[in-house]
């Protein structure tokens, strides 16, 4: 099972892309050791209520996502936690 997400309302290109949000778009491992370190009874990071809110974009990363959705439908792509 895979989650994406549009990035814009009207998706209108013939081509999209999908761009996956842990190590690509957001550092992930540091928010999640911090939450780790915070509330130990956590297993998955996913699981964490407003993990996603905290994540630190990459370098460049919103410039990026902002150009490809200037050519292409953009989605975030992630896989759920099991």
């Amino acid at each position: 099972n895979v989650v994406h997400l549009p990035l814009t309302s009207n998706q209108t290109h013939d081509q999209a892309v999908y761009i996956d949000i842990y190590g690509v778009l957001c550092y992930e491992r540091f928010t999640y050791l911090k939450a780790k370190q915070d509330h130990q009874e956590i297993e998955f990071l996913s699981k964490h209520p407003g993990i996603f809110q905290n994540l630190k974009p990459m370098p460049n990363a919103v410039e990026i996502v902002e150009h490809l959705r200037n050519v292409a439908d953009a989605y975030i792509l992630s896989a759920p936690s099991s």
